[in-house]
């Protein structure tokens, strides 16, 4: 059960780390308190819950995009990462033709 914890807590770490310092501001202005203990309560809960819907909307769908492209770029034959070339052949003056 620890191990599994741990590695849940450990795939959310970067979203956590994005989001826990908001939330816990947010949670001191939102109650209107100076007193830590309350918002140390209520801050690390919802933190993690942030966390895990940050983690579910933005970084897993990133990281997929992320590994689409790098197989588009990846070289197929051991040679450079190239991507196709798109830009306007120029001209015999180094103006770009049109």
């Amino acid at each position: 059960m620890i191990c599994g914890s741990n590695q849940w807590l450990g795939r959310l770490s970067f979203s956590l780390y994005l989001t826990h310092l908001s939330i816990v501001v947010s949670a001191a202005m939102l109650l209107r308190t100076d007193d830590t203990a309350i918002v140390l309560t209520i801050a690390p809960p919802l933190s993690l819950v942030t966390a895990w819907v940050f983690f579910r909307l933005v970084e897993r769908p990133t990281q997929f995009l992320a590994s689409k492209v790098r197989r588009w770029v990846a070289p197929q034959h051991g040679g450079q990462h190239q991507l196709p070339n798109t830009a306007a052949p120029e001209s015999a003056t180094g103006v770009a033709a049109t």
